[in-house]
């Protein structure tokens, strides 16, 4: 039976609802949790966290590992590597699994219209995998996201639309999401097909209406309102065979005209991708939404942007800097467990107190 709080929580409809949240654990932060690289008998949680090559765990790894199991010679040869640059004094990346799962801070901002959410700067510039850094939902398959490609066609993982080559830096604060790209030359490397860009998910056969002005791509779903902003020029890729996502995927959208216009690329190594959200009850009708965003002002490039965002000011970002609003840096890291208006435990709390007007819920471990 489902605790009545719960239910309760669930039917809830606030006007906004944000939420933050941190899962897993660094390899260097463990120990103060009780969770040790050099103990055997803590060693299945970074594996289990794919950091089994972790500079710090992948001593454990050759000593536990049997030789004759699959994974041991990749293992060896991450020990050796490691103590080769050592004695060579060169530097080196000391978690470079593309898989690895450590510490994401999470946030989610939610309206009644749309809902926000982005994995906060997360393992930027490294190789990725599967993971999805940012996503804004609008209701229905009208969904935008970026990634730098992590294959040229739909096979393997990652490949062209899931998962990154390599990951941004990215950030959410309420209704806005920046992504700075650096493309590493190495990681881009294919020798037919060089990814040097960046692209958006961004479907106009399920968006009632969609305008393209300068920079940027602005669509509406009934009363949500998305802009996108790329640093670099874009263009619509409509005939690649190897990328073309299948036809039933748009069989239900509401213009099937241009239901072939959703791959939104943008060439060069270097990118800005901005998405700010808005709906006809908080920015007025869709041409107003359209007319702050293409007036706005942006400046910079992903080493370091300004962006005067019509509903939350100056906004600051940079790839060596911090997160500033209105000149007040907020933190993207070091999240509690959960913070919300339900919720707020403190990261690694073994309590979770669930408050609500109808009741409470106290859980323990």
């Amino acid at each position: 039976m489902i605790p009545d709080v719960l239910d309760a929580i669930s039917a809830d409809d606030p006007p906004e609802f944000e939420n933050r949240e941190r899962h897993s654990l660094t390899v260097e932060d463990a120990p103060k949790y009780g969770v040790r690289p050099d103990d055997p008998r803590d060693l299945m949680f970074f594996w289990g966290a794919q950091m089994y090559n972790h500079r710090d765990v992948v001593q454990s790894s050759v000593e536990f590992c049997p030789e004759d199991y699959g994974m041991y010679p990749l293992i060896k040869a991450y020990h050796d590597y490691y103590r080769i640059l050592d004695s060579a004094g060169q530097p080196y990346d000391r978690n470079p699994d593309p898989t690895a799962m450590e510490q994401a801070n999470v946030y989610t901002y939610r309206t009644r219209e749309f809902m926000l959410g982005a994995v906060q700067q997360y393992r930027y510039g490294k190789a990725a995998y599967q993971q999805q850094v940012w996503k804004a939902s609008l209701g229905g398959k009208a969904v935008v996201y970026t990634t730098h490609p992590g294959s040229p066609n739909l096979a393997g993982r990652p490949n062209y639309w899931i998962g990154d080559g390599v990951l941004p830096k990215g950030m959410a604060y309420r209704n806005i999401f920046v992504g700075l790209y650096h493309i590493r030359p190495d990681l881009a490397y294919h020798p037919q097909y060089p990814k040097l860009f960046t692209h958006a998910y961004f479907p106009q056969g399920h968006f009632e209406d969609v305008v393209e002005r300068g920079n940027w791509t602005l669509g509406r779903r009934s009363d949500a309102y998305v802009g996108l902003y790329s640093l670099m020029p874009t263009h619509w890729q409509r005939d690649d065979p190897e990328t073309r996502l299948p036809s039933e995927w748009f069989a239900d959208c509401v213009r099937p005209e241009v239901a072939d216009h959703y791959d939104l690329v943008a060439r060069g190594h270097n990118n800005v991708w901005i998405c700010e959200l808005g709906s006809a009850r908080t920015c007025g009708s869709f041409e107003e939404f359209v007319d702050g965003l293409v007036d706005s002002e942006v400046s910079g490039d992903a080493w370091g942007m300004e962006y005067a965002s019509p509903s939350c000011g100056r906004v600051q970002f940079g790839w060596n800097d911090p997160f500033v609003v209105n000149g007040a840096p907020i933190s993207l890291a070091d999240y509690p467990r959960f913070e919300n208006a339900y919720c707020r435990s403190a990261f690694g709390d073994r309590k979770l107190e669930l408050r609500h007007p109808t009741g409470d819920l106290v859980l323990g471990w």
